[in-house]
């Protein structure tokens, strides 16, 4: 059983390591709602970049892409931000780390059966 969590430990770790980058894509879009399609990078991307273009006081055009360099940069019509966590370019703050949950449902299992 000791061997059986080691080696999901280990696993967990190396899981986003093996994985490509994964990102929420769109292009041009006027709102968040439209940019929630999920896209597998390219090996060679290894950022999300989200870019929100001014267009009026109260319109905005929203493109989200998978990108091999980026730079955060702010001007008075353009803010660009980069991550390089999968989905990390969501809408909002809340982002998901797959070997952290991978390791948090293992060591439950593990608490669950030494309990019984």
């Amino acid at each position: 059983m000791k061997n059986w969590f080691i080696s999901l430990l280990v696993a967990s770790l190396f899981i986003g390591i093996a994985c490509n980058l994964a990102c929420f894509t769109c292009t041009n879009q006027p709102t968040y709602d439209n940019c929630r399609v999920t896209t597998v990078c390219e090996d060679a991307s290894i950022f999300c970049k989200t870019m929100i273009t001014n267009m009026s006081t109260s319109a905005i055009r929203i493109t989200k892409t998978c990108e091999r360099a980026c730079t955060d940069n702010t001007t008075n019509t353009k803010t660009v931000t980069c991550c390089g966590k999968d989905f990390c370019n969501e809408a909002t703050n809340m982002k998901t780390s797959y070997p952290l949950l991978t390791l948090a449902a293992g060591v439950s299992a593990f608490l669950l059966r030494a309990a019984v």
